[in-house]
């Protein structure tokens, strides 16, 4: 191959990679101080869809939610408690839930850009 070609092959790459990085990312935290769960996802990009999951353990059930557009989550559930956007609220989002019990309270995001595959991020 040629100079010109394994370069040019190269920069493409380069500018493939960048253009992957900046489309679309998610982060979140998560704090839970006297039963209060603090969720913030921040993201970058136009995802199609964004969600959490919260896990519960067994003996902790879900009490309340301060969530903007949530889901009718049912109090009392326990194990994964789902929350959905199918059009993602700004950047960043920041909500809150209420449990009931002794347990550590885990979580991830989840989200879609256009109609692509689902990806999974755990908090942080």
């Amino acid at each position: 191959m040629s100079k010109k070609l394994l370069s040019g092959i190269f920069v493409f790459t380069l500018a493939m990679m960048f253009a992957a990085s900046a489309w679309a990312g998610a982060a979140a935290t998560q704090t839970v101080e006297n039963g209060i769960a603090t969720v913030t996802i921040t993201y970058s990009g136009d995802l199609g869809a964004l969600g959490y999951q919260a896990f519960l353990p067994e003996g902790v059930t879900l009490a309340s939610v301060d969530a903007a557009n949530a889901p009718d989550i049912k109090k009392g559930k326990t194990g994964t408690v789902d929350f959905a956007w199918l059009t993602p609220p700004p950047s960043p989002l920041t909500f809150s839930f209420t449990v009931a019990g002794e347990g550590e309270v885990g979580g991830q995001v989840l989200y879609r850009v256009g109609g692509g595959d689902e990806i999974v991020v755990p908090v942080r």
